[in-house]
């Protein structure tokens, strides 16, 4: 009997494991699509962006947050400029990456100008259902950092909040986007 549950068991682990998705972090790659912001107006409190060519949307999902298209960004005596210039995309809350097709890989340079390091990343599938949370590596020093994931479930939504709960997730900024 008892040799029979430990069967069971190791059964039942082997397919949850299997069915888990793995998000892993991946090296700075060149994407089948890339993003510099650089076809975009500056400005701020837009609540939508199309960007790729209209295939993914980014979304503001904060009451009273918006999204930036800027040439730089100064807070706290800390300027951050595009790293690419001339433009770059900000978050003044939290914000939802939408794709038409479900991808592979997603990657970006970050940087950060609030108060605290990093970024939570959710990855969801085509169903709307959760694959796997990370976290973003950016510190708070005006700096850019690459964080990149490939994930063995397709991604359909991101949505990443920075960690400055105080102002809204706010003061994440992302150039260079790559995607598969």
């Amino acid at each position: 009997m008892i040799r029979q549950f430990i069967l069971l068991s190791l059964a039942l682990a082997a397919l949850s494991s299997s069915s888990r998705a793995d998000v892993v972090p991946i090296d700075p790659f060149d994407g089948a699509m890339s993003e510099n912001f650089d076809s975009f107006t500056e400005g701020g409190g837009l609540q939508e962006l199309i960007i790729f060519d209209g295939f993914a949307t980014v979304r503001n999902l904060t009451p009273d947050g918006a999204i930036k298209v800027e040439y730089m960004s100064s807070r706290g005596g800390m300027v951050i400029w595009a790293h690419s210039p001339p433009l770059m995309m900000g978050q003044m809350g939290v914000i939802e990456w939408e794709f038409e097709e479900p991808l592979s890989q997603f990657g970006a340079y970050f940087a950060n100008d609030s108060r605290f390091d990093d970024a939570q990343v959710d990855f969801y599938d085509e169903n709307g259902d959760w694959i796997d949370s990370t976290i973003a590596t950016i510190p708070n020093s005006g700096d850019w950092y690459w964080n990149g994931w490939q994930s063995d479930v397709p991604i359909k939504w991101i949505v990443i909040a920075g960690n400055d709960e105080e102002f809204g997730h706010a003061f994440i900024w992302v150039d260079d986007v790559q995607i598969n």
